[in-house]
């Protein structure tokens, strides 16, 4: 696939969900039509940056990655422009295939949410906070407390460890148990252009958003979320926090608007 910004190239999608990315991206590689997959920021979608834009060849396979991680990330899709027309008309014809009975009971269920207007999910605010010194957030953090997610599923006695790196970037090292064993991810964040918003990835070069949504005046607690409702964590110099600490947190998470019923609680030695 040619650089996207080469002369005949053009964004097909733009700011769709992995989710949604894999099965355009199927169906195209399935046409034989080639393609570009690059995630970007939700704040990006819609514009093209010389600077930034490298692009994958079009395989599935660099969308799969991003869904190992479990993270939600959006993807800008590209192709050839004498393919646009083309690829829009495949997208627009639906697979047929004869339904079976549970397809038609998740529709049923579907519907019925739709009905109730649960379909869309829960508003949170996760702006970071008004002012982060970098400096004094590297360290060592214990993770008191998580939403559940497929990449930390069945981890205790989680820290995370930052520290900074000679070209600026930070090292990011998350450790735990899990099943009795030793379990260790390492990841690298960055800054962005948005103040006080930082990238974190696991997955070469596919970021997700890190974000600080409070954090103490000793920096020695700290709520923690990402680009959507679906990730929450609560962090903690110590291995445990005191009841007045946590009923802070967790009356920030709930003013922002997560549920906080859903945090697991991490066992800590």
């Amino acid at each position: 696939m040619p650089d996207c910004n080469e002369e005949g190239i053009a964004i097909l999608r733009d700011g769709v969900f992995v989710h949604e990315a894999e099965a355009i991206c199927r169906r195209l590689e399935k046409a034989g039509i080639q393609f570009g997959v690059r995630q970007v920021s939700q704040e990006d979608a819609g514009i093209v940056d010389p600077r930034k834009d490298n692009w994958a060849s079009g395989l599935c396979t660099v969308v799969n990655y991003f869904n190992r991680g479990g993270l939600s990330v959006y993807v800008r899709i590209c192709v050839r422009s004498e393919d646009v027309e083309r690829a829009n008309e495949i997208l627009a014809e639906r697979p047929r295939k004869p339904m079976d009975a549970i397809t038609v009971v998740v529709l049923i269920v579907a519907l019925a949410m739709a009905l109730s207007g649960c379909v869309s999910g829960p508003k949170v605010n996760n702006a970071p906070v008004s002012a982060l010194d970098l400096n004094r957030y590297l360290g060592e953090w214990y993770e008191i407390a998580r939403f559940d997610h497929s990449f930390e599923r069945g981890v205790e006695q989680a820290k995370a460890n930052y520290t900074q790196n000679a070209d600026g970037t930070i090292k990011v090292v998350n450790t735990g148990i899990k099943n009795g064993k030793p379990k260790t991810a390492i990841g690298k964040g960055k800054t962005t252009d948005t103040p006080r918003l930082l990238r974190v990835s696991f997955f070469g070069p596919f970021y997700a958003d890190y974000r600080v949504m409070m954090v103490d005046k000793d920096y020695t607690r700290a709520l923690v979320g990402s680009g959507s409702a679906d990730y929450l964590w609560i962090l903690s110099r110590t291995s445990g926090l005191s009841e007045t600490a946590k009923a802070e947190l967790l009356a920030e998470a709930r003013r922002r608007g997560y549920d906080t019923d859903k945090l697991i609680w991490v066992e800590q030695k």
